[in-house]
């Protein structure tokens, strides 16, 4: 055989092993198992879905409960969100599931806690203090379960506060302690701070000497998380029901309470008046009001009248809480 014919030959047999390898690789591909959706894929994120599609946020859920373990957290969280929708009155309603849900979601938290601390810390306190709090045997509406969903869940959506304002309570302060750091706030991505613009108040130049009207040393302690969950609190009930918070009042009447004793009290009137002196200062509440008028417009459908009225309310009533209530 010439040189020729043996390289030819060298090029049938590479040729041959090619497409042999090449058949084997396709056979093993038809037979491959496609790796499985993580459980965060299945699941999704459960914090900050759309509460007002309920079906959906059903169907996240229970993807939860059937693809995660028992011990992780998302899988216990989606059964105490489960629970809340078929306690409340609506075309879900199912007490009986709910009931079911609930008691398996107390028995996952109640063996993770060690004394009156654990994962779910605020729920395990009340297991351990079981003389302060017993929880109903059998929780047949949304106000048996209340004070169960506030020491709970991690988070509330925006929407359980606009569907029912009782919700409101899950996020009140509770211990008047530290405790209250686990008060649940509210889900994303409705973020109060960007609305209210609170925080750009607060760090302008001229804040510290505005807050110089406050004679009284700030507040330390652990008084000052109570302190701080109760005005979240207050911040969300002026930006979901501002005419209950505020219950007839005007912005010439509006006060807060600087000593409950002796009935001491300090009026939006007189802040505007300190506000007066700084430039900076009655831009961003300008800014302020203006911001939190066009969320009352856009998505509380209020009036153009009635949401300048309480949108100036709001912002005195946030920046009064941020000198005095601090």
């Amino acid at each position: 055989m010439s040189l020729t014919d043996n390289i030819n030959l060298n090029k049938i047999l590479s040729m041959k092993k090619f497409f042999k390898t090449l058949c084997l690789l396709c056979l093993l591909g038809c037979n491959y198992d496609i790796p499985k959706k993580t459980n965060h894929t299945v699941c999704g994120d459960i914090y900050s879905l759309d509460w007002s599609k309920k079906q959906e946020a059903i169907d996240i859920y229970k993807a939860c409960l059937a693809t995660l373990d028992a011990n992780d957290k998302k899988h216990t969280d989606s059964m105490l969100y489960l629970a809340y929708i078929y306690l409340s009155d609506n075309e879900y309603q199912d007490i009986e599931y709910a009931n079911q849900l609930i008691h398996n979601a107390m028995q996952i938290m109640a063996a993770d806690c060690n004394g009156a601390h654990g994962t779910y810390d605020n729920f395990c306190y009340f297991e351990y203090f079981k003389d302060e709090v017993s929880w109903p045997e059998y929780f047949k509406n949304f106000d048996d379960a209340k004070h169960l969903f506030h020491m709970t869940l991690p988070c509330v959506y925006i929407d359980m506060i606009k569907e029912n304002e009782n919700a409101l309570e899950l996020i009140e302060d509770y211990f008047g302690s530290s405790r209250d750091a686990a008060i649940a706030g509210i889900c994303k991505p409705f973020n109060p701070y960007e609305i209210t613009q609170i925080r750009r108040f607060v760090q302008s130049p001229s804040f510290d000497a505005l807050s110089k009207i406050n004679q009284e040393p700030p507040i330390n302690g652990t008084i000052s998380f109570a302190l701080s969950t109760s005005n979240y609190h207050d911040m969300i009930g002026m930006l979901t029901y501002p005419t209950s918070f505020f219950q007839g009042k005007t912005h010439d009447d509006l006060f807060i309470k600087l000593n409950f004793e002796e009935k001491k009290f300090f009026y939006a009137k007189d802040l505007l008046s300190e506000l007066a002196k700084y430039e900076d200062l009655v831009l961003i509440y300008d800014a302020m009001a203006d911001n939190i008028k066009k969320y009352y417009t856009d998505a509380l459908h209020m009036s153009e009248q009635d949401a300048v009225k309480y949108a100036k309310m709001t912002a005195s009533t946030l920046i009064l809480h941020e000198i005095f209530y601090r």
